[in-house]
């Protein structure tokens, strides 16, 4: 079984990695922030998991974005 990790270079991705790595499991790393990421898939996010469970609201991205624009 191979796995896919969407992430970004500098994010906690590593902790993930090693441990699938630890584990015997292949994985392929997509940096959504280098190569996007589809509609399609997000969208199969947020019906899984909530706009809350996605959104990083933590990061330093999010907190730049305007007050108005959190909002939305």
């Amino acid at each position: 079984m191979r796995v896919i990790i969407h992430g970004i270079r500098n994010c906690d991705t590593k902790k993930a990695r090693n441990w699938l790595d630890m584990n015997g499991i292949a994985d392929d790393f997509h940096d959504y922030k280098v190569s996007g990421i589809e509609a399609e898939i997000l969208q199969a996010w947020v019906r899984r998991g909530g706009w809350g469970t996605i959104l990083n609201r933590h990061g330093t991205s999010f907190r730049k974005v305007s007050d108005a624009q959190k909002q939305d």
